[in-house]
């Protein structure tokens, strides 16, 4: 009689150990399953800008009040999360000792917390003009990084670099604003033209 309670009260011991064990497991997936929905509504809820403008033009200056750069854009949308901007058709001047700005165009951007990164996304054109408004240095690329502060850009795909007189491609491409200087980077070929 002992050794049939001892084996009954085993199994009851085991059945319940068991349900425990399932009811644990089942307790986790659905918490799980709760805090990624949570997640994701929160990924949602947190790339919804704070605030939009319309048609902006930005002008920055330095201490003695002259002319760094201008920036305009479509549409520009801050996000709170990462203290990020997104821009539509941005269209940058950049100024240096020069009188004609150098200006950079593209599709979109990406800016970064305190404008120190800027992604320029999708086709990109830079040029110069002279004091008549004629180019006369035009570059055709994509995907740049610049770093306004530094007045630098760079990118790692195929540019169109034109000239007077000349055209020249690459694959890859540093360009220093502040000193009006192009570096290329691989497969560099030019092609010249006669006068």
């Amino acid at each position: 009689m002992y050794q049939i309670l001892k084996e009954h009260e085993e199994i009851v011991s085991w059945r319940i150990s068991s349900f425990f064990v399932v009811f644990a497991f089942l307790s986790f997936l659905l918490l799980e399953n709760v805090g990624e929905r949570l997640g994701k509504k929160e990924k949602v809820a947190s790339r919804e800008p704070d605030y939009y403008l319309e048609s902006m033009v930005r002008t920055t200056t330095d201490m003695m009040g002259g002319l760094k750069n201008i920036l305009r854009s479509q549409l520009v949308e801050h996000y709170p999360d990462d203290d990020s901007m997104e821009l539509s058709k941005p269209h940058f001047e950049i100024y240096n000792e020069e009188a004609q700005p150098w200006h950079v165009v593209s599709e979109s951007a990406w800016v970064s917390s305190g404008n120190e990164v800027v992604l320029l996304q999708g086709k990109v054109d830079i040029w110069k003009n002279d004091e008549l408004g004629r180019k006369i240095y035009e570059i055709h690329t994509s995907e740049v990084r610049v770093l306004p502060g530094e007045k630098y850009a760079e990118t790692d795909k195929p540019s169109k670099i034109i000239g007077p007189g000349s055209q020249t491609n690459s694959v890859g491409m540093r360009v220093a604003f502040a000193e009006g200087r192009v570096e290329l980077m691989e497969r560099v070929r030019s092609k010249y033209e006669k006068d």
